[in-house]
């Protein structure tokens, strides 16, 4: 079972890579930097990746052994990911400043609370936001800037239309408060050892929707 796919496509209940690549670029194209809707807790918790790349040669792998058939195995990149830890590299890569979770206080974040106890016990679990990437995408100067930067580079998506699907496992992956690990221990034991790093793998990524031309080219000319 996968996590949170790296793969570059336009639309996945379970990818993230696309949406993130047009918010950063649509802020660096306003001259804003690239903020984070999340508290703190969704700055540092853990949380696994599985790139596309990866899961291919792991369901490759998988239908080559006789050992693995009718079993059940996770399928990540087990490279140990924080959104603390990439948000200033993806920020590099774009030329463009940065800004960590806001601080605490009165009426900054909005709170949802899920229906389900992430551990299965305890508090259920919250999502907290200072905004909303639906909402930025509805926004006049949003859209704007998304047709400067179709017409200047000869884009050819349209992602901002249906901006609610667009960009919703987007905002749960930046504001959910808790972590999870996935093991590989199995598939490990199976004789599996594939591994990705996942910050590069999002690198990867957003370069290959750059030359379809889903997104504009992640340096910016001089």
């Amino acid at each position: 079972m996968p996590s949170w796919i790296l793969g570059d496509v336009a639309a996945s209940d379970m990818t993230t890579i696309y949406p993130l690549a047009i918010y950063a670029t649509v802020q660096r194209k306003l001259g804003r930097p690239l903020a984070l809707p999340g508290d703190t807790a969704a700055w540092e918790k853990i949380m696994p990746m599985s790139s596309a790349s990866l899961n291919s040669y792991f369901h490759e792998w998988l239908v080559l052994q006789e050992s693995t058939a009718g079993e059940r195995f996770n399928t990540v990149d087990d490279s140990e990911f924080t959104w603390m830890s990439a948000w200033p590299v993806i920020a590099g890569w774009l030329d463009m400043p940065w800004l960590p979770p806001v601080e605490e206080g009165d009426g900054k974040y909005e709170t949802v609370e899920m229906p389900s106890r992430p551990r299965g016990y305890g508090p259920k679990g919250r999502c907290r936001s200072t905004f909303s990437f639906a909402e930025w995408a509805k926004r006049a100067e949003t859209k704007s800037a998304w047709a400067r930067l179709k017409q200047d580079h000869g884009l050819v998506a349209d992602p901002l239309e249906g901006a609610d699907g667009m960009f919703s496992a987007l905002q749960f992956s930046l504001t959910m408060s808790w972590s999870w690990a996935t093991k590989m221990n199995k598939a490990r034991k199976f004789g599996w050892h594939g591994h990705v790093d996942s910050v590069e793998s999002i690198q990867e990524v957003m370069t290959s929707l750059a030359e379809r031309r889903m997104l504009p080219p992640l340096k910016q000319k001089a």
